[in-house]
């Protein structure tokens, strides 16, 4: 129990230190901005040009599969960002897995 409260301590300290750095905090929200603009890319162009330009109907499929993909891991990778960002506002808010 002792190794653990004292990595706690050893973690809540450097994440102040992160909360602390300014370099920190703009390169966690460009990232997350960077991956929800890419989500809202990838949404644009299966809008504007879906699968059309594709013959086989098996490519078609598996072209929207590669969409999907592709933006439900930039908005997973955004919302970890966007975590991090508001972690970053909290006193030591650690996760304990």
């Amino acid at each position: 129990a002792t190794s653990l409260s004292r990595m706690n301590v050893t973690e809540c300290l450097i994440f102040h230190e992160l909360s602390q750095n300014i370099i920190y905090h703009v390169i966690v929200a460009v990232n997350g901005v960077l991956c929800f603009t890419g989500a809202l890319r990838v949404i644009l162009l299966w809008h504007n040009y879906g699968v059309r330009f594709l013959v086989h109907e098996n490519t078609k499929i598996l072209f929207r599969f590669y969409y999907a993909l592709n933006i439900m891991y930039t908005s997973i990778f955004g919302f970890l960002y966007l975590s991090e960002l508001i972690r970053l506002r909290f006193a030591c808010f650690l996760f304990d897995f």
